[in-house]
């Protein structure tokens, strides 16, 4: 039976190339980047769309070409694709997006529809060989099973920011997850391997450090940039004011030098205190 990788030897092997003992099974990897992304997904309950993803997010290291790239034989393979189109035609939209990305940046949804629509004619440009079906039977000869789901759709026709906000968040799960293992593997001979565990959010903290940082800024003394303060404060003020409530969405709308920036995140800080959040995220949409 054909053994498959998904990394060659971790820094520090004694042992030559060509000498396998030391590389990472391709299934090991699969399954901890599921399981791994799973448990990060599991706080808004993204869990099965999130180990899905694990377990799609290589799937075209199963390719006869990837497995020659790794000896050294052949470049330029795309090992992606594939999970991500099996994603999006079996319901995962999100997961979709999430395993494209996870090498080359989040995609928009054009480079999507054209992968759903012409996945066969692309397998050529990736350097796969295969066809996908020939791809999913090595992926379960390996003793690997893709997971049944019922996710969010590949192009939603509503609620896009709240699609755009799901791909984002899972796509970090995803990514730190792949990352964390593929360190784990190379760094297996390290004296100090270990990822230090990050500090938990202090959010009244963070507040108050915040607040002292904006009242400590330099006031201007002639009247317009009066003015300017006031406005500022009261932009401040209003976004502390909401921060109790408890709604889902919230809008700001203010003018350009209002100082929305320092005051959203004052908001965000307050809110997370106030409803006991994890972590506040920054982003665009």
């Amino acid at each position: 039976m054909t053994t498959y990788y998904a990394h060659s030897n971790p820094e520090g092997s004694t042992l030559p190339e060509n000498n396998k003992e030391d590389w990472h099974l391709l299934r090991e990897h699969l399954t901890a980047v599921g399981e791994g992304a799973a448990k990060r997904a599991a706080i808004w309950n993204g869990e099965n769309e999130a180990r899905l993803a694990g377990l799609l997010h290589d799937m075209g290291k199963y390719a006869v070409n990837f497995q020659k790239r790794l000896d050294g034989k052949i470049r330029g393979v795309n090992h992606w694709s594939q999970g991500a189109y099996w994603a999006a035609r079996h319901g995962a939209g999100v997961a979709a997006y999430a395993i494209y990305g996870h090498h080359v940046g989040i995609p928009g949804a054009m480079t999507m529809q054209a992968l759903i629509k012409n996945v066969q004619g692309e397998m050529t440009t990736w350097n796969i060989t295969e066809n996908l079906d020939e791809l999913k039977s090595v992926f379960e000869r390996d003793g690997l099973v893709i997971p049944t789901i019922m996710g969010q759709p590949t192009t939603p026709l509503k609620e896009k920011h709240r699609f755009a906000m799901a791909v984002r968040m899972l796509f970090s799960a995803l990514c730190d997850a792949d990352f964390i293992d593929t360190e784990t593997h190379f760094n297996k001979y390290a004296s100090e391997s270990a990822r230090p565990t990050p500090p938990l959010l202090q959010p009244q903290k963070a507040l108050d450090v915040l607040l002292n940082h904006i009242q400590g800024k330099p006031k201007s003394d002639d009247a317009n940039g009066e003015l300017v303060y006031v406005a500022r404060q009261a932009v401040l003020q209003d976004c502390l004011d909401q921060a109790a409530r408890t709604e889902r969405l919230f809008t700001l709308t203010a003018p350009t030098g209002s100082g929305k920036t320092l005051a959203s995140l004052a908001f965000a800080l307050k809110h997370a205190a106030t409803h006991n959040l994890r972590r506040v995220i920054v982003g665009n949409l």
